[in-house]
């Protein structure tokens, strides 16, 4: 008797499958489909991402393009009426600013404040009123320029906040001029010094730091306060800081100048444009790149500006919870860690270099999260244009306190000297010359606690500097004995 077939059925029913050969070949030919519907969808996705990475390069390109070119587009808006000229003069210095032909050279009669010796600036008070010569009408001009400044001392103007979006093309300052100008009553002051005229000289100085405050009101009250006009600031300070510590034994004041030097200083901070608003204008950038683009995009004036509607730029640069993430962490964590001492800041301020490092590494080192880039091109758009765009807010910030510090510093230099002049020795102590002035010593901004002193055959002045370590090698010295250079 004959086995019987087996088979796979449904027994209560009697009904048999497909032989399995069968089954076989139909799968097989299922997966040929499917295998040949994965390519096609792998290659539609990575087509459309080397397509939008083309978009993004001829985007970035043409806006590259456009910002070195003089076309007129309304990404770069038109200045109001009542807006000063492209490059502008504080009106602060104007008539007495530094003439075209004394440029670039006023630098070899001022000593470097707080760098390095430099060997240009050892010129004689003969070389000096030599240069000065070249100054129209210079008696004039000193006491033209003596009068603007303690008129400054009762309105000396306040900052206005930020707008809403950064103007790419406003009016900008004139650095160069504004700087080759500080620099030229820099050595005014000096050449006064030489001739005994100490009154003179003390307020020449302080014009400077006046200047500065003229320069960083006024570029709030043209576009809002930008970083490069902060640290051209702090440039003035420095300047006006070390030719003062420079002269300051030769100086002559009477203790009620030096008093409204004192109070003049307190003004200065108190109105101040803080650092905080030049870093909120700078995190305001990409955000006013997408608010441009999408309103040209609209109008046609981008199409005719760059030839083509940049919406890959757009599209990347739109989306404002992903431009949070980045942003953030960046500038929201330094404006919080900036409204506290430099104390309380100074670890804040490491850990944001250490984050701004982070991501410069990000884009410049391959590895596996570059293949995230492929995907997600608008990811390295925003990740680049902000390693070129953000600044070293640690360093910009370590620069600004320590240009404050720098003006306290010199004061007290002064003051000490005065000090020792009248009463023909040196005080023992801060006290002691707290006294005699009549009023307290402004704080180290970098210790958050009196400055330092320290007496003897050779007394010093002294600020901590930025690692908040005395006698370490970034103090900051406002008495300086023979041959020795300011940090």
């Amino acid at each position: 008797m004959s086995k019987p077939k087996r088979c796979f059925c449904v027994l209560s029913l009697g009904v048999d499958f497909p032989p399995d050969h069968g089954r076989r070949k139909k799968g097989t030919m299922n997966s040929k489909k499917f295998a040949f519907l994965i390519c096609v969808i792998l290659l539609l996705l990575i087509g459309s991402r080397f397509y939008k990475i083309y978009n993004l390069v001829l985007d970035f390109r043409a806006l590259f393009n456009l910002r070195n070119s003089s076309l007129d587009w309304k990404l770069k808006p038109i200045p109001k009426p009542n807006d000063p000229q492209e490059r502008y003069l504080p009106t602060f210095a104007q008539g007495l600013d530094s003439p075209e032909k004394l440029l670039n050279s006023a630098s070899d009669f001022v000593p470097l404040p707080w760098g390095k010796s430099n060997s240009k600036n050892s010129k004689t008070p003969e070389e000096l009123k030599t240069f000065l010569e070249g100054v129209p009408n210079f008696t004039r001009f000193e006491d033209t320029l003596i009068s603007r400044c303690k008129e400054a001392l009762a309105s000396l103007p306040s900052p206005l906040p930020n707008g809403e979006h950064v103007r790419f093309s406003a009016p900008t300052p004139n650095f160069k001029k504004i700087r080759e100008t500080a620099r030229l009553w820099a050595a005014i002051a000096i050449y006064q010094s030489h001739e005994n005229q100490s009154e003179k000289a003390y307020w020449t100085l302080l014009a400077i730091p006046i200047l500065a405050h003229h320069l960083e009101v006024g570029d709030t009250k043209v576009h809002g306060l930008c970083l490069i006009t902060k640290m051209i600031g702090c440039t003035l300070r420095n300047i006006s800081g070390g030719v003062m510590v420079t002269i300051a034994p030769q100086l002559r004041i009477t203790k009620d100048s030096l008093l409204k030097g004192f109070d003049l200083l307190g003004k200065l901070e108190k109105l101040v444009a803080p650092l905080s608003q030049a870093i909120d204008y700078e995190s305001k950038f990409l955000p006013s790149l997408s608010y441009y683009l999408e309103r040209d995009i609209k109008s046609g004036d981008a199409k005719k500006a760059l030839g083509r509607n940049p919406y890959a730029i757009l599209n990347a640069l739109s989306d404002t919870c992903r431009l949070k993430t980045y942003l953030d962490p960046i500038y929201e964590t330094s404006k919080r860690a900036m409204e506290k001492p430099f104390p309380e800041s100074r670890e804040e301020m490491r850990s944001l270099l250490l984050h701004t490092e982070k991501l410069y590494k990000r884009i410049t080192e391959p590895d596996f999260h570059w293949l995230g880039y492929f995907f997600e091109p608008e990811t390295y758009l925003i990740e680049f244009l902000l390693s070129i765009h953000t600044a070293n807010i640690r360093k910009a910030y370590e620069t600004e306190i320590s240009s404050w510090q720098k003006l306290r510093g010199a004061l007290c230099c002064v003051a000490f000297y005065l000090y020792s002049h009248e009463s023909k020795k040196s005080p023992r102590d801060l006290k002691e010359l707290e006294n005699w002035l009549g009023r307290s010593l402004p704080d180290d901004l970098f210790s958050n606690s009196p400055i330092r002193f320290s007496s003897g055959e050779s007394p010093k002045i002294f600020s901590v500097g930025p690692d908040g370590s005395p006698r370490s090698s970034d103090d900051i010295q406002f008495i300086l004995t023979s041959g020795e250079t300011k940090k």
